[in-house]
C-alpha cells in the first residue's frame, strides 16, 4: 500500500521516504560479529571492485542517461491520463551539476502545456546530502491546481527520485500519479545491472571567499570593489538542481565597482564539462588554473570566461574592459583560484 506524506514527498510501496529536511539521521548499520571456521576446501568469495571516479572525471549516469530506459512514454501517458511527448534527449535537461553526481533528468510536455520532469540521482553520487528545511518547505508543499510547480520525492536506498510538474499538472491528480511513476522508475532500475561507484573528492573546491576576492580585485584595478554573495539561479530551479549543486559545492559571488562588474560561480568536480575549442582571446595560465574565453561568448554585455584546474570549474561573467584592465582582473582571479583550489 502506498502511503502519502504531502509536505515531505512520497513513500512508495518499494520506495522509502527520503528525509529532505535534514532532521532525521541516516540509519546506522549494526555491527555483527560472525565466527567462521577455517576450511581448506572453502573457496573465497571475490569482493566486487568498486570503481573510483576521478575528481574531474564525468561519472556514469543512471540509466545511461537514456530517458527511454527510465520511463516509457506510453506508461507515462497511461498513468497520468495526459498525452505526454518527450521534450528532447536527456542531455538537454540534465545540466552539469546533475550529471556531475551521476543523475539523469527527463522531461515531457503535452500539446496543452502540461510539463513533467522526472529526476533520478544515485545515492552513491549524493552521499549524505539532502535539501535543507527551507528548500524542502518550498518544494514539497501542497500541490493545488494553480501551483506553479508540484514536486514529490522519495528513494529506495539506491536512488533519489523526484517528479515535478507544472503548467496545470496539479489539476490532474498529481498526488495520485507521482508515486506510481516513482515506483515504475525504481522497478526499471532494479531490472538493470548498474554498479555503484565512488568519487574521489580530495581535490574538490570549497565555497568562494567573496570578501578576499574583492580585496584582491580592488588592489589590481585601483577601484573599490564591493562583493556580495551571488545568486546561482535567476529563477527558482527544480529541486534536483538545488540538491545537485549542494553536492557539487556550488557557490557564487557578485562584484561591483566604478565602471566594472563581475559574477563568478564555482562548482567542484565539473572539470569534465569544459569543452576543448578555440578562444576569442588568449588564455591566461596561472599555476594549475587556465582561463579561457570560449569562441563566440564575447559581446557588448561583456564576456563569459571559464576557469578550470581540470577538476573544478568557475564560470565568470565580466563587463567589457580595456584589455590591460581585463587581463589584470582575470590574472587576479586565476591566482586566487590556484591558491583556493
Amino acid at each position: 500500500m502506498i502511503s502519502h506524506l504531502r509536505h515531505l514527498g512520497i513513500v512508495l510501496s518499494t520506495i522509502v521516504l527520503v528525509s529532505v529536511v535534514g532532521c532525521a539521521a541516516e540509519p546506522q548499520a549494526q555491527e555483527t560479529n560472525v565466527s567462521v571456521s577455517a576450511s581448506t576446501s572453502a573457496t573465497p568469495t571475490p569482493t566486487p571492485t568498486v570503481r573510483v571516479v576521478g575528481g574531474g572525471e564525468r561519472p556514469p549516469q543512471v540509466f545511461g542517461g537514456e530517458c527511454a530506459e527510465m520511463l516509457d512514454v506510453r506508461t507515462l501517458s497511461a498513468v497520468t491520463g495526459l498525452g505526454f511527448e518527450p521534450t528532447g534527449d536527456s542531455g538537454v535537461d540534465s545540466g552539469d551539476s546533475v550529471v556531475n553526481v551521476g543523475g539523469t533528468n527527463c522531461s515531457w510536455r503535452t500539446e496543452t502545456g502540461e510539463f513533467l520532469l522526472v529526476s533520478v540521482l544515485p545515492e552513491w553520487g549524493i552521499g549524505q546530502e539532502r535539501l535543507g528545511r527551507e528548500a524542502a518547505d518550498f518544494y514539497f508543499g501542497n500541490c493545488e491546481s494553480d501551483t506553479w510547480v508540484c514536486t514529490a520525492a522519495g528513494g529506495d536506498g539506491e536512488l533519489w527520485i523526484a517528479v515535478s510538474g507544472s503548467g496545470g499538472v496539479g489539476a490532474h491528480d498529481f498526488d495520485e500519479f507521482a508515486p506510481i511513476l516513482m515506483d515504475d522508475v525504481a522497478t526499471s532500475w532494479h531490472a538493470r545491472e548498474e554498479r555503484p561507484w565512488t568519487r574521489d573528492t580530495t581535490e574538490w573546491a570549497h565555497a568562494l571567499d567573496c570578501g578576499e576576492l574583492a580585496e584582491r580585485m580592488s588592489a589590481a584595478s585601483g577601484v573599490e570593489i564591493i562583493a556580495s554573495a551571488g545568486d546561482l539561479y535567476i529563477d527558482p530551479p527544480h529541486a534536483v538542481f538545488v540538491l545537485a549543486d549542494q553536492v557539487s559545492r556550488a557557490s557564487g559571488c557578485t562584484f561591483e565597482g566604478e565602471g566594472l562588474w563581475a559574477d563568478i560561480v564555482s562548482r567542484a568536480g565539473t572539470g569534465w564539462s569544459v569543452a576543448d575549442g578555440a578562444s576569442d582571446r588568449d588564455e591566461i595560465n596561472i599555476g594549475r588554473v587556465a582561463l579561457r574565453t570560449p569562441e563566440g561568448s564575447s559581446g557588448a554585455a561583456g564576456a563569459n570566461v571559464q576557469a578550470t584546474d581540470g577538476v573544478n570549474v568557475a564560470d565568470i561573467r565580466l563587463s567589457e574592459l580595456p584589455d590591460a584592465e581585463r587581463e589584470a582582473l582575470l590574472t587576479t582571479l586565476a591566482s586566487y583560484l590556484d591558491e583556493a583550489w
